[in-house]
């Protein structure tokens, strides 16, 4: 069917951006850039998409509600797009 992938990109500041990448067929994908971004890499569970809740990482709480809010809504997408 498809799948959504969140992955970490490095950006000014030594901060780390946050995207979304929704692969819904062959060499079908969407890029989304989500504003959101942690200041390491290691503050991150790539197994599950979340911020650890770290003093170094004050947001987490918020990115991950915001995270959770845009993957929720991703895979609403590429259900969609199954339909059609």
């Amino acid at each position: 069917m498809g799948s959504v992938i969140v992955k970490l990109r490095s950006g000014l500041d030594n901060a780390q951006k946050i995207y979304i990448h929704i692969n819904y067929g062959r060499k079908k994908q969407l890029r989304y850039a989500t504003g959101l971004s942690v200041q390491n890499m290691k503050h991150c569970y790539s197994n599950n998409n979340t911020v650890k809740n770290v003093n170094a990482e004050p947001n987490s709480n918020t990115i991950n509600k915001d995270l959770t809010s845009l993957l929720s809504f991703s895979r609403s997408l590429i259900e969609g797009l199954g339909k059609k």
